[in-house]
């Protein structure tokens, strides 16, 4: 079977990787969206194990506090005033750079 050149020219420009899951699927005679199904299924589930893990750790950080609130209230007092402090600094940081929905900054023009 002869190759056309044109079409063998548009071939070696396109570079697409193909998962080798995808094509035994299709080989199979299978649906490769199962593919597809199947990583946002584990991606789904990771996600779900790490949210997990970060509930856990918030609830953990809550009553580590309220348990050292109880011994050092004066500490616990400052360590929250420091928290705030710096959240909002953050929050005023984020603020004063306006930044473009596509993520580029909004430079103002000098006159």
């Amino acid at each position: 079977m002869a190759h056309h050149p044109l079409l063998q020219k548009l071939a070696d420009g396109c570079n697409i990787q193909v998962p080798m899951e995808v094509v035994n699927l299709i080989d199979d005679g299978k649906n490769p969206d199962e593919f597809t199904r199947d990583v946002l299924n584990s991606c789904i589930a990771k996600n779900q194990i790490t949210k997990g893990k970060t509930d856990a750790f918030k609830s953990l950080r809550k009553h580590l506090l309220e348990e050292l609130e109880e011994a050092f209230p004066e500490d616990v007092e400052a360590y929250r005033q420091i928290r705030a402090t710096s959240a909002a600094e953050s929050k005023r940081l984020a603020q004063s750079q306006s930044v473009l929905p596509n993520g580029d900054s909004k430079v103002k023009a000098e006159h």
